[in-house]
Order: C-alpha cells, then structure tokens, then sequence
C-alpha cells in the first residue's frame, strides 16, 4: 500500500472515530428504550391514595411509560375512584419527545411544560410533570 493511501485511510479512521465517540444529549441512548412500569407513587407503592373525602377515596392505580428508540415517548396513568356506588376508571396519557443527557432524561410533551427525570439501574424517577407535585418512581420492564 502506498504511504499516501496508509495517510488518508489512517485520517479517515480517527475522524470516524472522533465522530462516532461524541456523546449527542439530542439522541435517545439505547440503554434507556424500553417500557417502563409504575412502582411507587412518592415513596408509597400501589395503589396509592391520592385523594378522598368522606364519600369517596381516588386512588393513583397504575401507569406505563415508554421509551422509544426514535426518541419519543408516551405514558398512561390510571387512576381508581372508589365511591358507595361502586368503582370506577379514569386514565391519563400523553407522548412527546425526550432527549438523554447522562442520566438525565428530559421530557417535552406535545401539551403541557417540559419535565426531567433521572435514570440508574433500570429505574426510572420522575418528579412532577405527569401530575403536579407527585414523584413516579417507573421500573423497567
């Protein structure tokens, strides 16, 4: 091989390698795709009463949330309401996208404010953003 050909193709290895090596905090990373599921609701696990009066008891009962490669996301919260008449369901959702930044995830939802929340071990916890003032603690599936 000629040392002019050794020259470019030794360049154009390390400029592949600086290039590939550059962490992006607008790119999903795959370590955190996946579906996750809802676990505890500010420290409590499930279902965790969220409200109630002396009529009826509304309780957080259960929630999703994934993780897509392409960067987007979607979750769905379901909540319980437990009155003298019965029971009934209501469920919350949405979707947006997210961007990773170590173990930061920082999500912007098609309605409402963008939120964060943290990633290690496979747990997900996010603090305020699918409901006002409520830590979600996700685990993934």
């Amino acid at each position: 091989m000629k040392p002019f050909t050794k020259i470019v193709l030794l360049s154009l290895f390390v400029f592949f390698l600086i290039c590939c090596s550059k962490e992006s905090t607008t790119e999903p990373k795959a370590n955190v795709v996946g579906t996750y599921i809802l676990t505890q609701v500010n420290g409590e696990g499930l279902p965790y009463l969220a409200e109630e009066t002396a009529d009826w008891q509304e309780f957080l009962s259960g929630g999703e949330l994934e993780l897509i490669q392409s960067g987007r996301f979607e979750w769905e919260i379901t909540w319980m309401k437990v009155e003298l008449t019965g029971t009934t369901f209501a469920y919350d959702d949405g979707d947006g996208n997210y961007m990773v930044n170590g173990n930061t995830i920082t999500f912007v939802p098609t309605s409402g404010d963008q939120f964060t929340g943290s990633f290690s071990n496979n747990i997900l916890t996010i603090i305020g953003g699918l409901e006002d003032d409520i830590t979600f603690t996700f685990i993934r599936n």
